[in-house]
């Protein structure tokens, strides 16, 4: 069935996606999912691997743009906001979607991508969120920090059908005149030491890693997993560059053998366990794979 015009025409959603732990990941991939069903061609793109010098075209064929992002200290992710301000500017008013995944507070992230993506002519129609298990290796203290195991089956069920009946309904309402939905959000006591030190926090907040050499086997799963190439072996990790704060190096080690000033003794997030997979109907079963674009998708 398709939900997005009567005639049998197949929109083509671009959904571009950061993601450190997986749970963007998934919720894009659910996004992507639920969009399939209601009759639309999807592609994935991991933002990491996006070509800038064909971005114009890529661009220009998408009919529907989708955001994905984690929440790192109260804003977007840092690759997010460099990836959308580095696109080029459409040629005409553009529709898109924002999706969040966070444990703490959303704050203004979506006003604050919503001004870089007005700038660049794209403007944000619909947004909603996934709640996930917090990642933030700094604050899962042991007793302090409840394993909820979120994201759950449930919550990906109501994701998938959201981007169902949500986002066609979205797009056909937007895309002759499309009308900015993001409105002002005061910000919470918290998210106020953020706006004071956004360098800190969002470039840094790790410090330079302090690497146990007896536990470190050197595999390089903290090198690989970095989303901003900031690490390398010589012969154990070792960092350079700019931190965005995903605590990905941390939380990947299968030894702990990575910490900082302030996670040393932190329990680690080993990513989500719910799995598109689970919500495969056998009647209708969707592969992730179809979603995908091999050359844009870092898995």
């Amino acid at each position: 069935m398709n939900l997005f015009l009567e005639q049998s025409y197949r929109p083509k959603t671009h959904i571009h996606y950061f993601s450190a732990t997986g749970n963007s990941r998934l919720a894009a991939q659910v996004v992507g999912d639920g969009l399939k069903l209601a009759g639309c061609d999807v592609l994935l793109q991991d933002i990491r691997k996006f070509d800038l010098k064909t971005a114009a075209k890529c661009l220009s064929e998408a009919d529907f743009l989708g955001f994905v992002f984690p929440i790192y200290a109260f804003r977007a992710a840092i690759p997010m906001e460099t990836h959308i301000r580095s696109l080029p500017r459409a040629s005409v008013r553009k529709p898109v979607f924002m999706v969040a995944t966070f444990a703490g507070y959303l704050d203004r992230a979506f006003m604050r991508l919503r001004d870089f993506l007005l700038e660049k002519n794209y403007v944000p129609v619909l947004t909603t969120s996934m709640i996930c298990q917090d990642a933030w290796t700094v604050v899962r203290i042991e007793n302090f920090i409840y394993d909820n195991g979120w994201p759950k089956k449930e919550q990906l069920l109501a994701l998938r059908e959201f981007a169902k009946i949500e986002i066609p309904k979205a797009w056909r309402e937007n895309r002759e005149n499309p009308k900015d939905v993001v409105g002002w959000v005061p910000f919470n006591p918290l998210s106020m030491v953020a706006a004071l030190f956004p360098t800190a926090l969002h470039k840094g907040v790790q410090f330079p890693i302090m690497v146990k050499k007896a536990l470190c086997v050197r595999c390089g799963i903290c090198v690989r997993q970095c989303p901003v190439n900031r690490l390398r072996l010589d012969p154990f990790p070792k960092a350079k560059g700019d931190c965005v704060g995903c605590y990905g190096c941390i939380n990947s080690c299968p030894h702990d053998a990575i910490n900082t000033w302030f996670t040393n003794g932190r329990l680690r997030y080993r990513g989500p366990v719910a799995k598109l997979e689970d919500l495969k109907d056998p009647e209708d079963p969707v592969d992730a794979g179809d979603l995908e674009n091999p050359a844009n998708t870092r898995l």
